[in-house]
């Protein structure tokens, strides 16, 4: 089998504003594909020509090609091979700066760290995709208000209506059970409206308090509200446990509350349940007079 039939194309260029480790790597990875696929001695010749040819093209020095290539064949490279990872040692990611970078990362090196050169964005990477955005419910961290006065606050990484439907449907699956058990795996919420038959959550009045991407952020921002507003109907503190000392930091939060209408009302079973206990509640209190 031979891959000489399929085009090779050079993202980076050797000429180009990029640290030599990441130009090498370049050359790296195609012949170890040319070694690991050809079958042949001369399919690898063959193929092995073909990336020299390429790789010129593009302004790779051929003693830098030959030197690669005469290291993969000393060092015996098979199907089976796996580039050794050190994962012992610190890793650090620096931006590459001709002539600084070079001598900080033989340093950094010497103290025992896996320094690594991330490339830089391409000119593509700044342009329009050509595609207009879908418009979508940012992520982050939100609250929930009963009507008893209590709140609820959690996060998402999706849509908050998506979140706000599965609180939903798991108040209603909570509220067909006749008896709690530890393995049921419902939502707090769903726990507060089963003790409170005669409260609703205010679905309505769900508010996006802090837009939160990234997934690490969101986990501490989630429990930096939960310590800050102290929500009675969450059974935890989040993922994160916040200490006392840093109280006083966290009233300083900013909130930007967003309404977020949701169109899903009290079910018909929520409401039967409720008017049944209430029902069941004034015939005792009637026997008992």
């Amino acid at each position: 089998m031979c891959i000489e039939s399929q085009l090779i194309v050079i993202d980076l260029r050797y000429d180009s504003y990029n640290h030599p480790i990441v130009k090498n790597s370049v050359v790296y990875s195609l012949v170890d594909r040319a070694f690991l696929v050809c079958s042949s001695d001369f399919e690898l010749k063959a193929e092995l020509d073909y990336i020299r040819d390429v790789l010129i093209g593009n302004g790779y020095p051929r003693k830098v090609i030959d030197k690669v290539i005469f290291r993969r064949k000393m060092s015996g490279i098979t199907k089976n091979f796996a580039p050794k990872i050190e994962d012992d040692k610190p890793f650090l990611s620096l931006p590459y700066i001709k002539g600084i970078t070079d001598i900080l990362s033989s340093k950094l090196t010497k103290l025992g760290f896996k320094v690594f050169f991330p490339s830089g964005r391409t000119i593509s990477s700044f342009l329009n995709k050509g595609k207009d955005k879908i418009t979508s419910d940012p992520p982050g961290v939100y609250e929930i208000p009963c009507s008893c006065g209590d709140t609820y606050i959690g996060r998402t990484m999706r849509p908050l209506h998506h979140r706000l439907k599965e609180h939903a449907d798991s108040i209603d699956a909570c509220l067909k059970k006749t008896k709690l058990k530890e393995e049921d795996n419902f939502s707090a919420l769903a726990h507060h409206i089963f003790e409170n038959p005669s409260h609703s959550i205010k679905f309505d009045q769900a508010q996006l308090i802090a837009i939160v991407p990234q997934l690490l952020k969101q986990k501490i921002r989630e429990a930096l509200e939960i310590a800050k507003n102290k929500p009675a109907i969450n059974k935890d503190n989040g993922e994160f446990h916040i200490s006392e000392i840093w109280e006083p930091i966290t009233h300083k939060l900013k909130t930007h509350k967003r309404l977020h209408p949701f169109p899903k009302g009290p079910t018909s079973l929520r409401s039967t349940r409720t008017a049944a206990i209430n029902a069941s509640t004034k015939i005792r209190a009637m026997a008992q007079q």
